[in-house]
């Protein structure tokens, strides 16, 4: 989930990114330069005629850009954002523009100069944010807009809250689409698990059988379009930006309204004789412990479920502090509602924050008293550029952390997929095989800092104004 591209504190859950469970959200993954463009020979001049807001036409709804460019495609959730589907022609007066067919309904959208600078469109008169600290432009197109007019702000028509009734939880989704699933919590946020069904009323509907219990879901329009539920009662943020919706599920939910029933409340972390124990309320078959003490890993640290219903672990930790998450049946990063401490976690998120002093009491009912953090190792060895070897490519980076994770276009710019071991030296290092071809990269921080690789000279614009570092392997 994530969800989390959603990259982006120390558990992003990266988006940003992007992914997560959850997957990308309200916008686009990190990128540079679309594969095979062009390099820009010149300087373009700028327009001087300044582009007007999305109209609608008797062809279709027109996009106009106004600015220095070599090419300008629109990209949006009408073409599973490509950068390369819908290109903008050049006019005399030097705006860019484009005629587009589009059914009734609410598209964001931005534009993708020289094939890798995503932009948003100032005179768009409605906007979302990107989940990357920008923003997507929001056109709107209803059946009533007349021929060269401005578009007329018509939302499709709201659909019912998602509710549970005898039959199960019923989930409803309006909204312009070819293909509508409902992914969540329940069903590892598959992406075509549970599709939805539309009705003659051009509503989308399906109706699961899930047990008692407070679940995160998200609808996927068209494979890969992630879309909150605005009629959800309930939403929580999704680590990338946006909100994921709640359902509550409870055994005596009436007929067309969910019952509802908060998970019950976990103490907070607390010092032990034997260790520092973490507690988890909620719904799951699996609950995993993560945080800086373990790499991030979602399988190291497994909780034990009492007859209370709640999940425990005691784990022994040097003094220190550490940021953390749950992370329930294998993908879903949950925050510690009970922590006295958190921190932001780079993708619209919180870490909670375990403080681990050597006064703790042998039993004391709450967190040990601040400690100073554990400092980093020493690094006396250098960054090194990519190795291409048998066993895979080497990645090193030098600098001082606590953690490092390798993230790229091979791992969907998941914040914990590879995380980097530290070496003797104090640099960080990783083997990961990869395909032939040109692959994207950063190193991920402390959970929240982004870093090219300085050891490679060779870069291109990640699209969000700083440089991805680029290996091409043959």
């Amino acid at each position: 989930m994530i969800r989390a591209l959603r990259c982006l504190a120390a558990l992003l859950v990266v988006s940003s990114l992007t992914s997560c469970a959850g997957g990308w959200k309200n916008g686009v993954p990190p990128q540079g330069l679309a594969e095979g463009s062009a390099a820009v020979a010149a300087p373009a001049k700028a327009a001087k005629t300044a582009a007007a807001a999305p109209q609608a036409t008797a062809d279709g709804m027109t996009f106009k850009y106004s600015g220095a460019a070599n090419t300008v495609a629109l990209a949006g959730e009408f073409n599973a954002w490509s950068t390369s589907a819908d290109p903008l022609a050049k006019g005399s007066d030097g705006v860019w523009a484009i005629t587009k067919k589009l059914a009734p309904g609410r598209y964001a959208y931005k534009f993708v100069i020289d094939g890798g600078t995503w932009k948003d469109d100032p005179s768009a008169k409605e906007s979302v944010d990107d989940g990357f600290g920008g923003k997507n432009s929001i056109a709107v197109v209803g059946a009533g807009a007349s021929a060269g007019t401005a578009m007329a702000a018509v939302a499709p028509a709201a659909a019912a809250p998602a509710a549970a009734t005898g039959d199960g939880a019923t989930f409803r989704y309006t909204g312009a689409g070819n293909t509508v699933n409902l992914a969540g919590e329940f069903n590892a946020w598959s992406t075509s698990a549970d599709p939805l069904t539309k009705g003659a009323d051009g509503v989308w509907t399906i109706t699961k059988k899930l047990a008692a219990g407070r679940y995160a879901y998200k609808f996927v329009v068209d494979g890969s379009n992630w879309k909150e539920d605005p009629a959800a009662k309930e939403t929580v943020d999704d680590g990338f930006g946006g909100k994921n919706a709640i359902m509550v599920v409870g055994a005596g939910a009436a007929a067309v309204v969910a019952t509802p029933a908060a998970a019950p409340a976990a103490a907070a972390v607390a010092g032990t004789g034997t260790g520092t124990t973490f507690r988890y309320s909620g719904a799951g078959n699996t609950v995993h412990l993560a945080g800086e003490f373990n790499a991030w890993s979602t399988s190291a640290d497994a909780l034990t479920k009492g007859a209370d219903g709640v999940w425990t672990i005691t784990k022994p930790l040097a003094a220190g502090r550490y940021a953390y998450k749950f992370v329930v049946d294998g993908s879903n990063w949950k925050e510690d509602p009970a922590a006295k401490e958190t921190v932001d976690d780079g993708f619209g998120g919180k870490n909670a924050i375990a403080v681990v002093g050597a006064g703790a009491g042998s039993a004391a009912p709450a967190a040990a008293a601040a400690a100073a953090p554990a400092a980093a190792k020493a690094v006396t060895g250098k960054g090194k550029a990519p190795v291409v070897s048998a066993a895979g490519v080497v990645f090193t980076y030098a600098g001082s952390a606590r953690t490092v994770s390798l993230c790229g276009s091979f791992n969907d710019w998941a914040p914990i997929a590879d995380p980097m071991p530290q070496q003797a030296d104090g640099t960080w290092t990783i083997t990961k095989k990869l395909k032939a071809g040109s692959h994207s990269y950063k190193f991920l921080v402390d959970g929240a800092q982004w870093k090219t690789d300085e050891a490679n000279k060779t870069s291109e614009d990640d699209g969000f104004g700083g440089k991805n570092s680029v290996l091409v392997v043959k």
